[in-house]
This record gives C-alpha cells, sequence and structure tokens, in this order.
C-alpha cells in the first residue's frame, strides 16, 4: 500500500463493487465536496479470497499491527464468522489500494453492530492502510468511512469499534479519536533497541538474576529440563490444551473475565496454535510443559498473546524465567520491541518501559443506534472507573467469583 508502487489486483478475484463514491466531510466547504486524498475514491467490497491476496501483497509496507496478518484474520473469520459476519472494505485510487478495513457485521439486543473483525480476540485493531494515507486521513473522514462502511454493508444501527491504539508505529491513529473513549487497560511493551545485558540488569537485580538461575538449576535437578518452541502437530495440541486447562483455573480463581470459559474461544485458540500463526514456547520438564508462552513473531516484534504455568511449579519462577528468555531471543535476533499487549497486569510494570492507550468508538448511524449509544458508552466507561480503583476492581472480582 504505497503510493510509490501501486497494489494491482494480481490475485484471485474482485467482487463486483457495491459503491463507487466520493467521501466528503461532513460539511462541504465552498467550491465544491471534500473529498479523501484529494481525489475520487472507490469504495470496493471485496472478496475474502481477494481482501486475503491484497493482504498478503501489502503487509509489510502498511501501517498495522500483528493482529491485521492474513493468516490471523482468516482464522478469525473461521471461527467467529458466526457470531460477525466477515466484511471486507477496500478502497482504491485507481488501480492503487490505499486501505483495507477488515470489518464484522453482528446483530446483538436487536442492534445491527458494524466492528473491527475479530475485535474482542485481538490487542489491536486498525485498517490496512497506506501510511501516507493514513496520516492524512481527518476525522471528518474516519466519520464518513464508517458511515459508508455501514451503507455498503446493507446496513447498520451503530459503530463499536473496540481496542484502538492512539499510535501506530509511531504514527497517530486518525480512528482512535473518533467518537469514544479510553479503554480500561492500557498496551504495554519492552524496546529491545540496546544490547541485552543492558536490558537484563535493569529488568532485574544481579542477585535477581543468580537467583532465577539457580532455580532453573533446581529444575534440572528433577529431570531433563530444556527451554524450547513445541513442535509436531500431537505436541502444539497438547501444550494449548494444557495452557487453556492453565488459564482457565487461575482466571476462574481471580474472578476476572475468562475468555477460556468459552468454547468457540478456545476452538480459535487451538485453531492458532495448530495453523502456525502462533508460536508455543514453554519450559519442559521430562517432556512435560511446566510454563507455556502463546507467541505472534513478526520482522520487528514480538508479542506475548497468553502465558500460564503450572501452579505446583510457581516456586521455580518458570514462567518468569520463560519469558525473560524469550525476551533475550527476540532481542538478540533484532526485534526493536517485545509486546505484552492488551491488559494492566501486575506483572508487566516491572518489565515494560512504554505503554499504549487504547480507544473505544461508538457511533450511531440510525435513531436506534443513538438510543442504545448512551449506555454504551457508559458501560465502557463505568468499567475504566471500576477498573482504576483498587477498591471498586477488588469488589467486582469478588462479585464475579460468587456468580
Amino acid at each position: 500500500m504505497s503510493q510509490s508502487t501501486p497494489t494491482k489486483l494480481l490475485h484471485g478475484r474482485m467482487d463486483e463493487p457495491l459503491g463507487d463514491v466520493l467521501l466528503a466531510a461532513a460539511r462541504v466547504p465552498a467550491g465544491g465536496a471534500a473529498s479523501i486524498a484529494g481525489g475520487r475514491m472507490a469504495l470496493t467490497v471485496v472478496c475474502r479470497q481477494t481482501a486475503f491476496s491484497l493482504i498478503e501483497e501489502a503487509y509489510a509496507g502498511a501501517v498495522r499491527t500483528q493482529f491485521q496478518s492474513g493468516p490471523w484474520l482468516e482464522a478469525v473469520a473461521d471461527a467467529f464468522a458466526g457470531d460477525a459476519q466477515p466484511f471486507f472494505l477496500a478502497g482504491y485510487e485507481g488501480e492503487a489500494c490505499r486501505f483495507l478495513m477488515p470489518l464484522g457485521v453482528s446483530r446483538r439486543h436487536g442492534l445491527r453492530r458494524l466492528e473491527w473483525l475479530g475485535q474482542a480476540v485481538a490487542d489491536y485493531n486498525v485498517p490496512l492502510c497506506d501510511p501516507d494515507f493514513f496520516r492524512g486521513l481527518s476525522s471528518d473522514e474516519v466519520h464518513a468511512l464508517w458511515r459508508e462502511a455501514a451503507r455498503l454493508a446493507g446496513g447498520a444501527d451503530i459503530v463499536l469499534a473496540r481496542k484502538q491504539p492512539v499510535t501506530v508505529s509511531g504514527v497517530a491513529n486518525p480512528f482512535a479519536a473518533v467518537s469514544g473513549g479510553l479503554e480500561s487497560d492500557r498496551a504495554h511493551q519492552r524496546h529491545l533497541l540496546r544490547p541485552w545485558t543492558e536490558i537484563e540488569a535493569e529488568l532485574a537485580t544481579a542477585k535477581s538474576r543468580r537467583r532465577l538461575r539457580e532455580k532453573f538449576r533446581a529444575m534440572e535437578k528433577l529431570g531433563d529440563c530444556a527451554i524450547r518452541q513445541a513442535s509436531g502437530a500431537a505436541e502444539i495440541r497438547h501444550c494449548a490444551e494444557v495452557l487453556m486447562d492453565w488459564k482457565y483455573g487461575q482466571l476462574a480463581g481471580t474472578g476476572a473475565t475468562n475468555p477460556f470459559a468459552d468454547d468457540a474461544y478456545r476452538a480459535f485458540f487451538l485453531s492458532i496454535c495448530e495453523r502456525g500463526v502462533a508460536e508455543l514456547h514453554g519450559v519442559f520438564l521430562e517432556g512435560e510443559p511446566v510454563a507455556l508462552t502463546c507467541l505472534l513473531v513478526d520482522t520487528d516484534r514480538t508479542t506475548l498473546y497468553q502465558t500460564g504455568f503450572a501452579t505446583s511449579y510457581g516456586r521455580y519462577s518458570a514462567g518468569r524465567i520463560l519469558n525473560t528468555a524469550l525476551m533475550k531471543h527476540a532481542a538478540e535476533r533484532g526485534a526493536r520491541f517485545f509486546d505484552f499487549g492488551y491488559g494492566d497486569e501486575d506483572y508487566k510494570s516491572a518489565i515494560c518501559d512504554d505503554s499504549v492507550d487504547l480507544t473505544f468508538s461508538v457511533l450511531p448511524l440510525t435513531p436506534r443506534g443513538a438510543l442504545a449509544a448512551l449506555p454504551l458508552r457508559a458501560a465502557l466507561v463505568a468499567r475504566r472507573i471500576v477498573k482504576r480503583n483498587d477498591r471498586l476492581r477488588r469488589a467486582a472480582l469478588f462479585l464475579n467469583r460468587l456468580y
């Protein structure tokens, strides 16, 4: 998605466009309609095959995150099509594809909702965009894009777009600023631009590092102990199921939101592991995992998607040993960031040196959507207030455990 190298339609079949429109700002200036990118923009609903071909072709140069890769979105579309019908909207100037919005259309409580595809299971939700096009988008133009997307989708009552990072690769995200507020949690990451020895010294004192080495040697005395990536279909499936069971038990005990209680999410998680979309790494003792981490690996970033450990080995700090080793490996292969993703868990504050705010957008499109927008916004704001107040958060977790 580069202006200097137009993306041509070389792959698959493109559906007949459902619209060819001039995206105008909310108020038309004197002399004619304002338009995106200074010209006529053809909005085209493309079929799934074409969408993933475009993603494959443009991914490396686009403004995006790891959660907009073709394999990730394919897994999402397969797992959750019954909840939100996939809908891929591409924007062209001539033959140059400037953006692709992977969307879903769902129905909740009688409302037809337009949202990012798979937004509940991704840490970050953004379109794939040509960098220059992305930087040039105004708030009015983002509003126009959402309205036209809803029209071409056959109508929607409301846009509910979640977990939108305020910046993407250092660029301000125009979608994050539209009709919403801050999510309850931020995302967190660790920069890896300096030598590992310097980073390691910041993560823990010499005494703490020595203590971790001693704990690993203690595990080695229990049997064959190794830190490695799970391999082979049987081991990957086994490790994915073990990690899901650990996470289910740990989250159920705290009262926190527990996606591992949902069969659809478990099937999705197993799918991304078995397809190779995500990697499973672990501390293995006599061939059995005692700590596991699920990673998404990109050129300049490694993202921790899920991590867990066997509570019976908690005294050995196997999870901390594993994730420190994974950060070291990421730094040595040249990654610029180790991304701990969405969520304000306490352990991240001692590891990460940067955080990213995420926003939600609630944009009513019909009178019915306008009636729903107020309680939706209020619920999301209340969630943030509760999570930012220790007493309220503890009370909410207690009630979740009871009910």
